[in-house]
């Protein structure tokens, strides 16, 4: 109130009303209607922290109609395209931080996919960054989307399903592991976690799932990134990112061992475990092993090596993703050289500053390459 105050004190008086009037507006959300919905009751109660007007910038951005906060349509089977990937935002939050902006805009630079961005709630709010604002905007090849997650459940293998997940401690991750394969169930394409950054085209990979077991000492081939098909061996899958057809074998199998198998008191990590019981189920196999297999009814399922989506184990992306000593560029491209996509695993990494040192974080020196837009706003990274 002390800056509202100042303001007024140095300013003309239609400037001191228009600037009061913009700051209660986001203050309390009169911008949003009405309507009679759990979001806005939700957006109501809720205190507006990530709107301050503290700098000119702040002002002409909030006081800006393109960048405020807005209605999301829903997602429908007339939204589905050839070549989408899917990003989901689970957590019902109404924006985007700078890392999943980043992975938004890295998505739609890199990858040669139409991006599908699916939220939880059914708002959007433009006004915490202008990158994001940017990337909406340009309505290129990004659409962001809510979805009524009961409505998309019914008549699926999961139906019935969401009232357990309700009950988890971690049930934005059981949403996006199950919203992940039912999306593409019905409608085909790719999905990748939102802190996940592109670096190459996804577009003609297909029919894919990574393996989770990094063995960068068995690469080989004349560009030094190819691992010998059978050479990799483990029980659990990673799905992240993945492609599958609509209608494949293995999306289908997963939702029903998810929907017999889930329990809300099994916490973290269960998408792994049944991708992998999933896939020796359907290979008649103790394990799964990297490589291009034919399931049931002819259904191809590449087994992938995880080095090429998440060349740094999740385990030590906190000392190799942010090193303690200088990093040459030459070895950060030696070891992103193999991969799509680098995994940032934000469950172990979100609390870690990212201050713009190119030479010690891998974020400041990927980041201003496939996310420029987003990086800009380094302070929300």
């Amino acid at each position: 109130m002390k800056k509202l105050f100042f303001v007024c004190k140095t300013s003309s008086f239609v400037f001191c009303f228009t600037f009061i009037s913009i700051y209660l507006k986001l203050h309390f959300q009169f911008a949003i209607s009405t309507e009679n919905s759990d979001d806005l009751l939700e957006l109501r109660k809720r205190p507006f922290k990530h709107n301050k007007i503290e700098t000119i910038g702040d002002f002409v951005r909030a006081s800006s109609p393109l960048c405020g906060t807005i209605r999301l349509p829903q997602f429908t089977a007339s939204d589905s395209e050839d070549q989408q990937l899917f990003i989901l935002e689970t957590k019902g939050r109404i924006h985007l931080t700078g890392r999943q902006s980043c992975s938004v805009e890295s998505a739609a630079v890199n990858s040669g996919l139409k991006v599908k961005v699916i939220f939880k709630s059914s708002y959007l709010d433009l006004s915490k960054s202008d990158s994001l604002c940017k990337i909406y905007h340009a309505r290129t090849n990004v659409s962001f989307y809510t979805l009524n997650f009961e409505e998309f459940f019914k008549n699926s293998p999961v139906e019935g399903i969401k009232s357990r997940i309700a009950k988890s401690k971690v049930s934005f991750t059981d949403y996006s592991n199950v919203l992940r394969y039912l999306l593409l169930y019905k409608y085909g394409g790719f999905y990748m976690d939102i802190d996940v950054l592109v670096m190459k085209s996804l577009s003609r990979l297909e029919n894919f799932i990574p393996i989770t077991m990094l063995k960068t000492e068995m690469l080989g081939g004349e560009d030094q990134c190819t691992i010998p098909n059978g050479t990799l061996n483990s029980t659990r899958l990673n799905g992240t990112p993945m492609h599958l057809k609509a209608g494949h074998i293995f999306a289908h199998e997963w939702l029903h061992h998810m929907n017999a198998s889930f329990s809300p008191k099994k916490g973290w990590g269960q998408q792994p475990i049944y991708s992998g019981e999933v896939a020796m189920k359907l290979m008649n196999a103790s394990s799964v092993t990297n490589g291009l297999v034919t399931l049931n009814q002819g259904h191809p399922l590449d087994i992938a090596a995880e080095l090429l989506f998440a060349p740094v184990d999740w385990r030590e992306v906190k000392t190799k993703l942010w090193s303690s000593t200088e990093v040459s560029p030459e070895s950060w491209d030696e070891l992103f050289k193999c991969s799509y996509t680098v995994h940032f695993f934000s469950h172990v990494t979100q609390n870690i500053k990212v201050r713009g040192d190119a030479r010690r974080e891998a974020y400041s020196y990927l980041a201003p390459k496939h996310c420029p837009k987003s990086f800009k706003n380094i302070k929300q990274f």
